[in-house]
């Protein structure tokens, strides 16, 4: 299959579950019948109530979803404290239910949990047609929280799907990891070794890893990366653009056959800013002159839309270059 196109990454389990952090569980995996969650089960739903729970929450309401996800596979520490492994956690959970990924658990990510633990694999699933980012209210709709993107995990879009609004769904993706950085002396994060999965078998995060970051990301949202560690192996994948447009890959050309690979998010006059692994040893949002700039492409199948092209300044973003990225 071509570079660019989306591809199935789900592994089927057994019985037609998907593998991952919410694989849907048979009956009496959780000790609990399809279908019926179990009395434990709703007394925790009860105690999370209509919250809109989000990184630095703390309290009971916070222990009640630490518990049911790992009912639902995860590992946690039950401590009542919204930190960064409850929110890595949503957010895979989002991921592999095909919602939006924010880390956050509103109404649609509730729904979708209390199907994995009743033995389903809805959770207020998307219909064909059916509006995406472009039904989002001014404010973000942060209270609320946005509905799943379908569609995508299969290649084959739904009519209405992501392509309308402005975030693609790698988007989600790439800034539910920010904050993933080296760590100092011998000990490697597991995490940036992840990243490196999709590329060669380094495991050190000394290794330089933007473009394993950037095959991660796209392999989490349905298509094939380049399988490349070097950041100019992107020039050549999916559709070129003439102009960076919101969302698209940006690669870097330092000389030498040096470079570097991110996302677009934002710009201020000639100043792209780029959300990138191997930005000052992290995940983070950094600002890159354009005159190095060798390519912006994105997906072969993904249709940008205007709105795209209309970029603004994203928010803070700290200053960088070719030191920044070695």
């Amino acid at each position: 299959m071509p570079q660019g196109q989306q591809v199935r990454n789900r592994t089927q389990q057994p019985g037609g579950g998907a593998a991952g952090l919410n694989g849907a569980r048979s009956a009496g995996a959780n000790g609990m019948a399809a279908g019926s969650p179990s009395t434990k089960v709703t007394e925790l739903f009860a105690t999370i109530g209509n919250k809109l729970l989000k990184k630095g929450a703390k309290g009971e309401a916070v222990e009640a979803l630490q518990q049911l996800l790992n009912q639902a596979g995860a590992r946690l520490e039950v401590d009542g404290d919204y930190g960064m492994a409850t929110y890595r956690a949503v957010a895979d959970f989002q991921r592999d239910r095909d919602l939006q990924v924010d880390g956050e658990v509103g109404r649609h990510t509730r729904t979708a949990l209390k199907s994995a633990l009743s033995g389903g694999r809805g959770g207020d699933r998307r219909r064909p047609g059916g509006g995406g980012r472009q039904s989002q209210q001014p404010g973000g709709e942060r209270g609320g929280e946005r509905p799943p993107q379908g569609g995508e995990r299969s290649g084959q879009r739904q009519p209405g799907g992501a392509n309308q609004g402005k975030d693609p769904r790698w988007l989600g993706i790439a800034r539910s990891e920010v904050g993933v950085k080296e760590i100092p002396g011998r000990r490697h994060n597991p995490r940036v070794i992840e990243y490196h999965a999709t590329t060669g078998k380094f495991n050190s995060d000394e290794v330089a890893w933007c473009s394993s970051f950037v095959n991660w990301v796209m392999e989490k949202a349905g298509y094939r990366g380049t399988g490349s560690a070097l950041a100019l192996s992107w020039k050549k994948w999916g559709k070129k653009l003439s102009k960076p447009a919101y969302g698209s890959i940006v690669v870097f050309s330092w000389g030498g056959g040096k470079g570097h690979v991110g996302f677009i998010v934002g710009k201020s006059g000639s100043t792209l800013q780029v959300l990138g692994g191997n930005q000052s040893n992290q995940v983070k949002v950094t600002s890159f002159g354009s005159g190095s700039v060798t390519a912006y492409v994105v997906p072969a199948d993904y249709q940008v839309p205007d709105s795209a092209y209309d970029l603004t300044a994203s928010g803070r973003a700290d200053p960088g270059g070719v030191n920044s990225t070695r």
